[in-house]
């Protein structure tokens, strides 16, 4: 009984070599890297379409991946956990990935030079900017005026800052969002995407869609999930 148990087949994928690991949602395609599909199914809609009845598939529970940090313990075995950082299957997570922090360090470093870079010919452009309005306001409207128009343009730019402050951090790849279906809030994978055959239920495009970890609804796109 316990063999069959373990040949169990949970993925419906064609041609899928460990389907007894995964169900439908967690399979990657090898062509498009998106979830749901095979490479046999990618380029054929309608053959994509005949696997989102199997989207709401579940592994038995003592199946549940067990790695650290997983979004998706419900769609996978332990021995088919995808590290989304180095591609390691089975082994890890990517909470637990050491040649992923390399990479994502070496990146930050990066991305934080650029932006101190972009900071600082933001903040000449700014003076350069505000030295100019300050210039003109006291040429044209006398001492008085001119510093109120100073002001008000100074505090123009402080409430632009604070907006680009509170802009989403693009570099998130789990996030936690409410489902605008069910209103249920739980962990969203960025880089777990998926074909469904319905657009997307707030830009109305046919976009990859991502999975709410807790309802499972696959509804909105990685575009819009963010500014929810």
């Amino acid at each position: 009984m316990a063999a069959a148990s373990q040949l169990e087949t949970h993925c419906k994928v064609q041609g899928c070599r460990f389907s007894q690991y995964h169900t439908t949602i967690a399979h990657r395609c090898g062509t498009c890297h998106s979830y749901g599909h095979g490479q046999i199914e990618c380029s054929h809609d309608s053959l994509k379409q005949s696997l989102t009845d199997f989207l709401q598939d579940q592994m038995p529970e003592q199946q549940y991946c067990t790695h650290n940090g997983c979004a998706y313990p419900w769609s996978h075995a332990p021995e088919s956990h995808h590290c989304f950082r180095c591609g390691q299957r089975g082994s890890h997570s990517a909470q637990d990935c050491t040649a992923g922090r390399s990479m994502i360090r070496h990146s930050e470093i990066a991305e934080q030079t650029e932006q101190m870079g972009r900071l600082e010919r933001s903040r000449e452009q700014e003076h350069r900017y505000q030295s100019q309005i300050f210039s003109d306001s006291m040429t044209e409207g006398g001492g008085g005026g001119g510093r109120s128009s100073f002001n008000n343009q100074s505090a123009t730019k402080e409430e632009e800052h604070a907006i680009n402050m509170n802009t989403v951090d693009e570099s998130a790849q789990v996030i936690y969002k409410k489902c605008p279906m069910c209103r249920e809030c739980s962990n969203v994978d960025l880089n777990m995407q998926i074909y469904t055959d319905s657009p997307c239920s707030i830009c109305m495009e046919h976009n990859k869609k991502i999975i709410f970890s807790g309802c499972k609804h696959a509804n909105i796109c990685g575009t819009c999930v963010r500014l929810l």
